[in-house]
């Protein structure tokens, strides 16, 4: 106790069980004489601000005087913002559940599950005077397209902070977009001739929740010998969905002998969610894969050359041809003849 305006100072005391003060001497008079200060709190309450001021005057000096002390246990509002980490855009009606993490008799950590919360339009959860404590905010499912919060939200209100606003801050992963893809020429192919050139074809098919209609992703795109891991070629494209199960067109014009015969050629493609390629949102890149992958096979061209007789069969042909003919003449004649004599007779 200290004396205002003054370096009179008594003992420091402590309160009892029953969180009481008593005195063990009566008090020397005085009007306003003495200060009550409030060295430590209890847990988790407030400080006194100011001291507590009190006299002893002639009419209570013999008296018991009472002074009442009120503590006030330490609060804070918690605002936690739900958000989709790509775009940052508030997240309504996911569900968390509030939990107060103490430690019981034992020394064990307990929960107690406070309350249970839908985010708002605005992705928010608005929590007032949340005593002091330990806590954890625990995301119970995802929205669609979304990945689970894996870690609960740890957070304390604290007597330091007592009346301040604690915001906390969730982002949400997106799902993995699924990509698959046909790869052929523009025939439909997937067997070519790597001695021509050729105009190829890889046909996406794009899936899942998280599919941002109306966004523009970049497509980057890598073909790659199958059997080597080489790249052939690559090129950059973007895409824009409509639906959340779309497709796009990747083109690619192979000029001659770039491979070779037996080779194999496979389509990759990383999807992004930004023209500076620096949130993968999905990929399609097993080389193993057969729809993405042509073969290039050399044909084999049958020369069908025309069966012509040479310069000495043609001779001997016509011998024979007229040889043949001398003896049907030969035979018409002498049947002719004998038949005139048969009709003489």
């Amino acid at each position: 106790m200290v004396r205002p305006n003054d370096t009179e100072q008594t003992e420091i005391f402590e309160t009892n069980d029953k969180g009481e003060i008593i005195t063990t001497e009566s008090l020397p008079w005085g009007v306003d004489r003495y200060e009550l200060h409030e060295i430590k709190a209890p847990e988790g309450y407030v400080p006194l601000e100011e001291p507590l001021i009190f006299s002893v005057t002639e009419e209570n000096a013999d008296a018991l005087i009472r002074l009442e002390i009120p503590n006030r246990l330490a609060r804070q509002d918690i605002q936690l913002i739900k958000r989709d980490r790509l775009n940052e855009q508030p997240l309504e009606n996911v569900p968390f559940h509030l939990y107060n993490i103490a430690t019981d008799e034992n020394g064990e950590l307990t929960e107690t599950l406070i309350e249970k919360y839908l985010t708002d339009k605005e992705g928010k959860i608005n929590v007032e005077a949340l005593p002091y404590g330990n806590y954890k905010f625990v995301e119970v499912e995802p929205l669609a397209g979304y990945l689970l919060l894996e870690e609960p939200m740890d957070f304390s209100v604290t007597v330091e902070k007592d009346g301040e606003l604690l915001v906390l801050e969730a982002y949400n992963e997106r799902e993995p977009l699924e990509l698959t893809s046909l790869f052929t020429d523009i025939a439909g192919e997937k067997t070519l001739d790597p001695t021509v050139d050729n105009q190829l074809k890889d046909v996406v098919w794009v899936k899942g929740e998280a599919i941002e209609i109306g966004h523009t992703y970049t497509v980057f795109t890598q073909y790659k010998n199958t059997k080597t891991g080489e790249v052939v070629s690559e090129a950059t494209s973007t895409y824009t969905p409509k639906n959340k199960e779309d497709t796009f067109e990747v083109f690619l014009e192979l000029k001659a002998n770039i491979l070779k015969d037996s080779d194999q050629l496979t389509a990759t493609h990383v999807l992004y969610y930004e023209e500076e390629q620096k949130n993968e949102v999905g990929r399609e890149d097993d080389l193993r894969n057969k729809d993405q992958t042509i073969t290039l096979k050399k044909e084999k061209l049958l020369l069908k050359q025309s069966i012509l007789p040479k310069t000495n069969e043609r001779r001997s042909l016509e011998m024979v041809l007229l040889g043949l003919s001398l003896i049907i003449i030969v035979s018409s004649y002498l049947y002719l003849q004998k038949k005139q004599k048969h009709v003489k007779l």
